[in-house]
């Protein structure tokens, strides 16, 4: 496989972005609605279980999360390897959680967003399920207007037929207006996806 991860190591965890340390690597930040399976995208790229911990009640990420990442490139002509910072971000849109903690998750994800850098891309994901809602849009919008390279990243690929993939793939990046090929298929359960997301990862954050 061209892409493999070969160091991934949790580093430590913010409450705002005050308490992270200047950025001396490329970043690289994953958000979405609460329930779309970030812990599991996230533990399926690392290939490991348990790195990120994953929760039966959507809504229990709410600190920024941060890894240190190393990503190897052996279609580079000599193996390239690079290191990355991966942010996992709160997730946002869960109904349950209460007013005051969702402004709270909500002036976080504004502060990191709009004031860090050193983010080359953000990881967008969407459950290929459902139709975007419009936080999901709005975040899109807030996100592609400020010239981040969003990869858009569709989830849960399994829990769908094959033959109704390409339909929801094709309605998501309508929904988005962009074009399908820019709609990323993964499935942490079924395998799917992963060395497409990293390309992608991995074109964002390094030059040609």
């Amino acid at each position: 496989m061209p892409f493999n991860i070969q160091e991934s190591d949790f580093r430590t965890s913010a409450a705002h972005l005050g308490q992270m340390a200047a950025p001396l690597l490329p970043e690289v930040a994953f958000v979405g609605r609460s329930n779309v399976g970030k812990s599991s995208l996230l533990n399926f790229l690392f290939r490991r279980k348990n790195l990120v911990k994953v929760s039966n009640t959507p809504g229990r990420t709410r600190l920024i999360n941060i890894f240190d990442v190393r990503v190897q490139n052996q279609e580079a002509e000599s193996s390239e390897s690079r290191d990355f910072v991966w942010v996992d971000l709160p997730g946002y849109g869960y109904a349950k959680m209460s007013k005051k903690l969702k402004h709270e998750i909500s002036d976080m994800l504004a502060e990191y967003l709009g004031a860090r850098q050193g983010l080359y891309a953000v990881c967008q994901l969407f459950d290929l399920r459902h139709q975007p809602t419009a936080e999901d849009r709005e975040v899109f919008q807030t996100l592609s207007m400020r010239g981040f390279q969003v990869i858009i990243v569709a989830t849960k690929a399994d829990k769908l037929a094959l033959s109704k993939r390409k339909p929801a793939r094709i309605k998501l990046a309508k929904a988005l207006g962009v074009e399908m090929r820019q709609v990323v298929l993964t499935s942490s359960e079924a395998d799917i996806g992963r060395q497409d997301l990293l390309a992608k990862i991995w074109k964002a954050c390094v030059a040609d």
